[in-house]
């Protein structure tokens, strides 16, 4: 189930996202949260995700894949975490910033 509601909002080749998110999350957090989708099947499908479940993302590489500036970006991450839905770290240098989904906090929506 829970890579099941990742693959649903995953968006790729077109911004495609749940109206349902939209409504409870704002249009560009909703955008946003499908590009992350995208993100992490693939770098599951990669086996690639950190031990604990994270992948990294580039604020540059988002943009170019949603046109969310970087502000946008700030604003939609910063809504999610504060729902639990995502959750993100920076590691490296330079630091790059990783994301992890929660599934069953994201089912409930």
């Amino acid at each position: 189930m829970k890579n099941n509601i990742l693959k649903l909002i995953a968006s790729n080749a077109y911004i495609i996202t749940s109206k349902e998110l939209a409504r409870s999350f704002g249009l560009n957090a909703a955008v946003l949260l499908g590009e992350l989708a995208s993100k992490h099947n693939y770098w599951e499908a990669h086996n690639k995700l950190t031990e604990d479940g994270f992948f990294f993302a580039t604020a540059e590489d988002i943009e170019h894949e949603t046109t969310l500036s970087a502000y946008q970006q700030r604003a939609a991450i910063a809504k999610l975490e504060k729902l639990g839905v995502v959750e993100t770290k920076l590691k490296g240098i330079p630091a790059v910033k990783y994301f992890k989904l929660d599934a069953e906090k994201l089912s409930n929506y």
